[in-house]
């Protein structure tokens, strides 16, 4: 019987998991227009996972070590993106970021209505 349940609960997971994977991606492919370089293109991905997969987002030490590139790099590269998309948060005197992806997904939709409509 339990090992049924951890069979049942390890196979949600995993779809959930490919569920993400799957959005993960389409974010990734949507945010290749808007990178100049790869350097934004890693903040931008980085932003989004924090997004998706964590509850308070990704600290600067993180982006840090994730990038490896100074504090001072990465907020010049954080100009970059639009502030409106950015979602910080604060706990204790830490920041903690991640991309909006209410935002994220109306650019997409924007974009996808405007190839459509380029189409016809």
């Amino acid at each position: 019987m339990q090992l049924e349940m951890i069979f049942i609960s390890m196979k949600d997971l995993k779809k959930s998991l490919e569920e993400k994977l799957s959005i993960w991606r389409k974010y990734e492919k949507a945010i290749e227009h808007y990178c100049s370089n790869s350097d934004l293109y890693n903040l931008y991905s980085l932003l989004i996972q924090a997004a998706m997969f964590s509850e308070k987002g990704i600290s600067m030490i993180e982006l840090q070590q994730n990038m490896n590139k100074s504090k001072y790099i990465i907020k010049g590269i954080f100009e970059k993106i639009p502030s409106d998309m950015i979602v910080i948060k604060k706990k204790s005197n830490f920041k903690f970021y991640s991309l909006s992806l209410e935002k994220l997904n109306a650019i997409i939709l924007e974009e996808s209505v405007k190839s459509i409509t380029k189409s016809e």
